[in-house]
């Protein structure tokens, strides 16, 4: 037998590693020695990845000599400057986080309030318990040569020169490398509420990367009897069922044939050379998903598919675990209740734009306690309400799932929202709610949620952010066009990477679901990568997800990316239907004026179709500064433009816009005054003609003064502008006095009280500051 190459010590005094340190350093069969210095070396480090993840030093010693047997089963297909100490540690993570979701399913069976308390109340005693849970998370974001080096020399306690010459590079790079690594990790416990120093964290990697005893006599029998079994079998023949070994005083494991066929397929750290030998020598077509590690990625983007090979559905392969179960179907819900659950979350939105109105925080609380069960401080609504309505909403939405995770989460299951660019509520809701809960995976989460109709949106959120190929998988396995196309765009959002999800659509996806990932991975992208967002807006060009895709871009590639002659060119040039073209002039001068307002005010005077111009002025006028409001105003006012004229009054008002109350007038007092015979009515037409679109702004004008400012000032303003009626008037007034209750009821019923109203308008006035 060969054997195995030995790494001398440096000046520190290091011992001489016997064990090897590379896949070429050994061959089939190995001897009890050489298995029992490989395992003296990595299988304390194996085994305290596998104690950290599963929190059951039993589970672990059981879980690090699946490792092991498993290296010795892939030792013969495993290239050979692959470096064992960090394959055993990427492995290790991988195969106990498959054993923690198969444990995790049993214990929500038997004991499901025990699980969650688990996940909700963490142990933080001391700082290594805050960080231990993080680790192996954070280790996986590394590079591969940064985690090889931190494992080496932290882990394993070896000198920075040896770990250098194992990874193959030069001491100062190695110092470099470890420098950066530290401070990756340093940033990732603190994005998740641990703060360490660096040097802290030096000492804490020494002390505790490694410290776990496994029993290296017992694990080195039992694989160097493996060895000399696989050594006279081809790649991927079983073991014998005759190699059992007791793992611990209690436990006897499977078969080591059992325990490398259930755990084949949870691991994911071949190369692609690797996939291809063991093609070769076995016969059997490799799983769709090549499993390579991309480093770009996040540790959630371990498992990829090969840029030249199509991604198809990966078929069945065996569980983790004898004791896991498939997963009921979930339920179907008709349209009825879909409509329902939308709804729900329409009235939720709704009810937060009032709250934040509320003049008493104290009230607040309590009726934010008694709807939705959400406990908020005083102190802590009362900030939220300075920042505004919107400022408010999302506020309330992210401390709830933060403080109380499982109450929003469940809530959250219970309604649909649609999925689109910008700000969606699962997302948001999910992404507080980790924050309190670091260590929440699929399964656990499915356990902890109801039934609902936002259930599998909010499971599928977050397989797309921790593995998103995983998700990809089953998605292109669902038949039904419209479930998969839902489900691609729930992917598309989730996806943290746009540009490898946008790549991945690309090779991957054709038709309705290209389109439908496209359209819906296109706002991100174009915050990222808005050279990769025009290539995707390209390749829409002609289909009817052009458009939308497009205006969804618009704030990234204009506002963020400063594209904005770009855009205007590109709209100039599509062959749109007059309703998406006018959309998109309105979007691009909404997101170009707060970039590049000259630029933007150039463009638009250079329109030349009334419908273009109309398009743009509304968005462009409202976001001005007050002076070129003003001036705007005084040059129509000399040149009377219907237009222009349409477009100014939209313009005081426009729609989607949290808009200055003040700046509207400076718009609407002048179109107003400067017509004597014009009437404000609220009619029937919805805005068809100049009074109806008057009286449409004047409304919206006049609550968004209650709104931000004095309602009773927006009350003396109505009552100086020229109504058609009586009614008309009670309809705006209504809307600030609705406000106005919301604020402040006292002040409300005392203007009402006293204002000198027709007594029919202050009847119908009076229900709306009723109880």
């Amino acid at each position: 037998m060969r054997q195995l190459y030995c790494v001398t010590s440096d000046n520190r005094g290091e011992r001489q590693l016997l064990a090897p340190q590379r896949a070429g350093d050994c061959v089939l069969p190995l001897s009890e020695a050489a298995c029992a210095e490989l395992v003296s070396l990595h299988g304390p480090m194996v085994k305290a990845a596998c104690q950290r993840i599963l929190r059951d030093a039993a589970l672990a010693e059981d879980a690090a000599q699946e490792v092991f047997l498993l290296l010795v089963r892939k030792l013969p297909a495993l290239p050979a400057q692959t470096i064992l100490g960090g394959w055993l540690y990427f492995t290790a993570c991988h195969l106990a986080r498959t054993h923690h979701r198969t444990h995790a399913r049993r214990w929500q069976r038997e004991n499901q309030p025990e699980v969650i308390e688990t996940f909700m109340n963490p142990a933080q005693d001391t700082l290594w318990s805050e960080l231990e849970p993080l680790l192996d998370d954070a280790m996986l974001t590394l590079s591969e040569r940064q985690r090889e080096l931190v494992l080496s020399h932290y882990f394993q306690n070896n000198s920075q020169r040896a770990a250098a010459a194992l990874v193959g590079c030069s001491e100062s790079v190695a110092s470099r490398d470890l420098a950066a690594a530290l401070e990756t990790l340093r940033r990732f416990f603190s994005r998740h509420g641990v703060t360490v120093s660096g040097a802290a964290l030096v000492t804490l990697l020494t002390t505790h990367g490694a410290q776990a005893s496994i029993g290296t006599a017992t694990v080195a029998a039992t694989l160097s009897s493996a060895s000399a079994v696989a050594g006279t079998c081809a790649v991927g023949i079983p073991l014998s069922l005759g190699l059992m070994k007791t793992t611990t005083s209690t436990k006897i494991i499977v078969a080591a044939a059992a325990a490398l066929l259930i755990t084949s397929g949870t691991v994911h750290y071949l190369s692609r050379q690797d996939a291809q030998n063991a093609q070769t020598k076995t016969g059997v077509q490799p799983t769709p998903v090549v499993a390579t590690a991309d480093k770009t990625q996040s540790t959630s983007e371990v498992a990829r598919p090969s840029a030249g090979a199509p991604f198809r559905p990966s078929t069945p392969t065996l569980r983790g675990s004898p004791f896991s179960t498939e997963p009921k179907p979930p339920p179907v819900y008709d349209e009825a209740a879909l409509r329902a659950a939308r709804e729900k979350l329409d009235k939720f939105f709704r009810r937060m734009e009032e709250l934040a109105l509320v003049g008493d925080p104290l009230k607040v609380q309590e009726l934010l306690n008694a709807e939705y069960g959400i406990r908020l401080s005083v102190d802590e609504l009362r900030q939220l309400q300075e920042r505004g309505q919107k400022g408010f909403t999302f506020g309330v939405m992210e401390l709830w799932a933060a403080k109380q995770p499982q109450d929003a989460l469940a809530w959250a299951a219970s309604t649909m929202s649609q999925t689109g660019g910008g700000v969606d509520f699962h997302q948001m809701v999910l992404d507080a709610a980790r924050k309190s809960l670091p260590n929440l995976n699929h399964d656990t989460l499915g356990a902890m949620l109801p039934e609902g109709p936002g259930k599998t949106k909010v499971l599928d959120l977050l397989e797309a952010t921790t593995d998103p190929y995983s998700l990809a998988n089953r998605i292109l396995a669902v038949s039904d066009p419209a479930e998969r196309a839902s489900r691609l765009r729930v992917l598309a959002q989730g996806w943290s990477n746009t540009e490898t999800s946008t790549e991945w659509a690309r090779q991957n996806l054709t038709g309705a679901d290209k389109t439908a990932f496209y359209a819906q991975v296109g706002y991100n992208l174009a915050h990222q990568s808005p050279d990769a967002a025009l290539r995707v807006l390209a390749e829409l060009q002609g289909t009817d997800a052009y458009a939308s895709t497009f205006g969804a871009m618009m704030r990234g590639l204009v506002q963020i990316g400063g594209r904005g002659q770009e855009a205007a060119e590109l709209i100039a040039n599509s062959n749109l239907n007059p309703g998406a073209r006018a959309e998109l002039i309105s979007e691009l001068a909404r997101r170009w004026v707060r970039q590049d307002a000259d630029a933007t005010v150039a463009w638009a005077n250079n329109l030349t179709a009334p419908e273009d111009f109309r398009a743009a002025i509304p968005l462009l006028v409202s976001q001005l500064d007050n002076d070129r409001v003003s001036s705007t105003v005084e040059a129509f006012m000399k040149n009377h433009d219907p237009v222009m004229e349409l477009a100014l009054i939209e313009a005081a008002a426009p729609p989607g816009l949290a808009f200055d109350p003040e700046k509207s007038r400076l718009i609407l007092d002048p179109l107003i005054s400067g017509d004597r015979g014009i009437k404000l009515t609220s009619g029937e037409g919805g805005g068809s003609n100049k009074g109806e679109m008057l009286w449409n702004s004047v409304n919206q004008t006049a609550k968004r003064q209650a709104e931000v400012g004095q309602p009773a000032a927006a009350m003396e303003w109505l009552s100086q502008l020229p109504f058609a009626s009586q009614s008309d008037y009670a309809k705006a007034a209504a809307n600030v006095l609705t406000v106005w209750n919301l604020k402040s009821p006292t002040e409300a019923a005392g203007w009402l009280q006293n204002a000198a109203l027709n007594p029919a308008v202050k009847a119908d006035l009076v229900k709306t500051v009723q109880p």
